[in-house]
């Protein structure tokens, strides 16, 4: 059993609303995930409104999951922007668990969206 839980009562539903619609856009953008010592690093492209609304995603993931550390870097000369999520022992266990989950459900909308299905329609009966 993991130690690690996500408090997904410490944002309203209108944040619930805006976190889902900001990580189902960004996360499967990122270019590169890097395995770090304590977590790990993704990497996207760079661009202005990304790294805002990037900002706005790990705002709402920190509210929820506050024993993560969240590191966006926006590199010189219009290199990457890096997002680095890392924190103490047994984190990267619970990202991990994490990845995989995410990977699965954006598996998922991806051969739905090939299928030509809505994948926002699954479930909203």
């Amino acid at each position: 059993m993991n130690a690690f839980s996500c408090n997904l009562s410490a944002i309203d539903q209108e944040q619930r609303k805006r976190y889902d619609l900001l990580a189902k856009d960004l996360l499967p953008k990122h270019l590169e995930v890097r395995e770090l010592p304590d977590g790990y690093g993704f990497r996207f492209p760079n661009n202005r409104s990304f790294f805002t609304a990037l900002s706005e995603w790990a705002t709402l993931e920190q509210l929820c999951c506050p024993f993560l550390t969240l590191t966006l870097e926006l590199h010189r000369d219009q290199g990457p922007i890096w997002l680095r999520a890392t924190g103490r022992d047994g984190v990267k266990d619970f990202l991990r668990e994490e990845l995989v989950h995410i990977n699965e459900e954006f598996e998922l909308r991806l051969g739905m969206l090939e299928a030509g299905s809505d994948p926002e329609s699954v479930g909203s009966s």
